[in-house]
This record gives structure tokens, sequence and C-alpha cells, in this order.
């Protein structure tokens, strides 16, 4: 499955939560009831295999520090992903515009 066919819509990404059901709990991304993931859980639930992960991790990552470089160092540490889907001028629109140019 790639990213765009699980977040198809604003209501299918959050902030702050790798996954929430339908109740708005906090869910594992890989939990049935789950029903909208935060960037970094869409891509644990469509890239399961680490090797997989890491790989498509790295190209978001060259994708946000070139389009959003002022929305990657937002105290998380070094999780560039969860910085920029968490900062609070990130939007579905571009969550979406990084998924597409980095080809996920």
């Amino acid at each position: 499955m790639k990213l765009l066919d699980l977040l198809t819509d604003k209501t299918r990404w959050n902030q702050h939560y790798w996954a929430l059901n339908a109740n708005r709990a906090m869910v594992g991304p890989s939990d049935p009831g789950a029903v909208c993931w935060c960037l970094s859980g869409a891509m644990q639930l469509c890239y399961p295999l680490a090797s997989d992960y890491w790989r498509n991790y790295n190209r978001l990552v060259d994708v946000i520090k070139e389009k959003y470089p002022e929305r990657h160092n937002c105290q998380i540490g070094e999780n560039i992903v969860v910085a920029f889907n968490d900062d609070y001028r990130t939007t579905y629109e571009d969550v979406v515009a990084v998924v597409r140019e980095s080809g996920l």
C-alpha cells in the first residue's frame, strides 16, 4: 500500500499520534480499528519491513529538508518526519505534497 492510498483525505491524517480510532483514542498504526494516521504512523503501516521503512523515510526527509527547512527541528530531536508532521504550520496538503514529491 502506498501512503496516499492510506491518507486519502484530511480526515485520515492526524498530528501527534501514530494512529487514532473512530473514538479518537490512540491505537497502534496497524490496529484494525485505526482510521487516521500521522505521517510516521502511516509509514509504519505501509512499510512494515525495517529496510523499506528507513529507505522511504530517508526519501521523505530529503523532501522535507528541501521544501520545509523551518519545520524539521521542532524540539523532537532527530525525527524529522515527526517534527514536520506535528509542526503547527503543517497541513494535510503539505503532507500530501511531501509524499507526492518523494514518490511514495
